[in-house]
């Protein structure tokens, strides 16, 4: 079933993948998430202090990924996210919800900035 996540809030986005979780555990069948979405834009201006972080963004996202480090990206800086237009933030958050409490260990299988847009592959394998 394809699904689409929002423009809403970081918090509301990690609490529907928790929903979603519980919803698929209730389920006897086999199923599988994927999620999938652009990472940060590289912002044009590269010398203003926002910019700088924006750089360092997908970096921060991929090291959450790997640690499990849900709180540390639900602490990120909203205006830092806005300004990565990172369309992929809302998917990778509500997969952390969805992880909550699941035994996986993710691993970042590959990164790339193509074109000023970066890609992140990663796997959950339970």
């Amino acid at each position: 079933v394809p699904m689409h996540t929002s423009l809403l809030d970081t918090k509301t986005h990690y609490q529907f993948g928790d929903f979603l979780k519980n919803e698929i555990m209730e389920s006897n069948r086999r199923i599988a998430v994927l999620a999938s979405a652009d990472l940060a834009y590289t912002p044009k201006d590269k010398g203003t202090p926002l910019s700088k972080k924006v750089l360092k963004l997908d970096e921060y996202v991929c090291a959450c990924i790997e640690s499990r480090n849900a709180p540390g990206l639900l602490q990120t800086d909203a205006a830092v996210v806005r300004a990565s237009k990172m369309c992929g933030w809302g998917p990778i958050i509500a997969l952390h919800g969805l992880l909550e409490r699941v035994n996986t260990f993710p691993k970042v299988l590959a990164y790339e900035s193509v074109l000023g847009v970066g890609y992140v592959t990663a796997s959950f394998p339970l």
